[in-house]
């Protein structure tokens, strides 16, 4: 692989490495920089992109002090609990996670670790009808959704107790059910916002979302009008081929909407040619 020059845009990563390849993927691969995994800071007086996911600001306000530049990505904030003080300090502030009033440009929380699918398959020649993968212990909208959709025949469920559980299904084993879910259900969790890796992942792999009715009026605002499939829509009515192609270009559109938009506010920061 190609070493980046040394005059390429530093990218500092302050927290941990969970979306490292979304963001990669939506940011990094289309812009000319370096990545500092270590989160070292160096003062340089020049530019720099900051990876943080902290409700200390103090990182925040190091990074601030010794740029000339900064653009932060702020990452994990599902609760909308750390301070946002610096925002206005920073050239720019892209974030996961929409709330009311957020000054800060946001895009899709996306995929998780690893995660790659194909989303080839018809929905309407696909294995199983719905799937769902994750933890709905101690989240009772989730457990309460996934109850409601018990009633439709050939799903797939595969439980887990806690946030990264060691014993997740991963990798193809994952990628290969929701490849092969015509619907994949993504209520939200226990958080203020409701979005989930498992949406993205659903899209990726060519399943359609199902999502309840009050996390489609969070999409709606997030995005305007969105393809995904209320829980209250009786699924066996749905036209499956057509809401699949619906939801397919509708994700090939976003994704490059988020990454056009942070090429754009770096080089009219003059961070990047």
């Amino acid at each position: 692989m190609k070493r980046p020059p040394a005059s390429a845009l530093p990218v500092y990563w302050t927290c941990a490495t969970f979306e490292r390849d979304w963001l990669e993927r939506l940011f990094f691969r289309h812009i000319p920089c370096r990545v500092e995994m270590d989160g070292e800071f160096r003062r340089s007086g020049g530019d720099a992109v900051v990876v943080h996911s902290c409700q200390d600001r103090k990182t925040i306000d190091r990074y601030v002090a010794g740029f000339r530049n900064v653009v932060v990505i702020n990452l994990g904030d599902e609760w909308n609990s750390f301070p946002k003080e610096h925002y206005a300090m920073c050239r720019a502030v892209f974030r996961t996670y929409w709330f009311h009033g957020n000054k800060a440009r946001v895009f899709p929380l996306g995929l998780g670790r690893g995660f790659s699918a194909s989303p080839s398959i018809p929905a309407s020649s696909r294995s199983h009808f719905w799937c769902f993968m994750g933890q709905t212990f101690g989240k009772p909208t989730r457990q309460s959704m996934i109850e409601r959709m018990e009633k439709y025949s050939g799903c797939v469920i595969y439980l887990t107790h806690s946030w990264l559980d060691p014993n997740q299904m991963r990798g193809r084993a994952y990628a290969s059910i929701l490849e092969n879910s015509v619907f994949a259900a993504a209520p939200g969790g226990w958080a203020t916002a409701p979005e989930t890796f498992r949406l993205y992942e659903g899209l990726e792999a060519g399943a359609i979302p199902v999502v309840p009715d009050a996390d489609l009026r969070y999409y709606r605002s997030l995005y305007g009008e969105v393809p995904f499939v209320p829980d209250s829509t009786d699924l066996r009515t749905v036209d499956l081929d057509s809401t699949q192609r619906a939801c397919r270009s509708w994700w090939a559109r976003e994704e490059p909407r988020h990454s056009n938009e942070f090429v754009l506010t770096l080089r009219k920061a003059g961070m990047i040619p």
